[in-house]
């Protein structure tokens, strides 16, 4: 994907979609249940997830896609960016990798995506 990723919209992830723009070691997608909600056990997987691209490519996991075979198949029913803004879920991966990750960008888009570029 080579859309900066503060270009991104409901658009470019509906087009991954119909693209069928398949996982790698650089792209993940997550359905919402793997975040939402954010116990310590989905803070301690959310945590390893983000070090282990940050520890290598980097790359960018999206949270809210249903995948089937490592193909994205729909948009996730979401959550409420009210219960799990994007600060909260900065601040969990901050407060749980040592040292921060200085490259770490996360966008909510609509639909209550949320995107993490490591």
């Amino acid at each position: 994907m080579t859309t900066p990723l503060k270009e991104w919209s409901e658009e470019t992830i509906l087009s991954m979609i119909k693209d069928k723009v398949q996982e790698s070691l650089e792209l993940d997608y997550k359905e919402c249940p793997a975040i939402f909600p954010l116990t310590d056990k989905k803070k301690i997987e959310l945590s390893k997830d983000v070090s282990a691209f940050a520890n290598s490519a980097g790359g960018r996991i999206i949270y809210g896609i249903k995948e089937n075979g490592q193909i994205p198949t729909e948009i996730d029913t979401g959550f409420d960016p009210n219960t799990l803004s994007k600060e909260r879920l900065e601040q969990t991966i901050n407060s749980n990798i040592h040292p921060r990750i200085n490259e770490l960008i996360i966008k909510q888009i609509d639909n209550c995506l949320t995107v993490t570029k490591v």
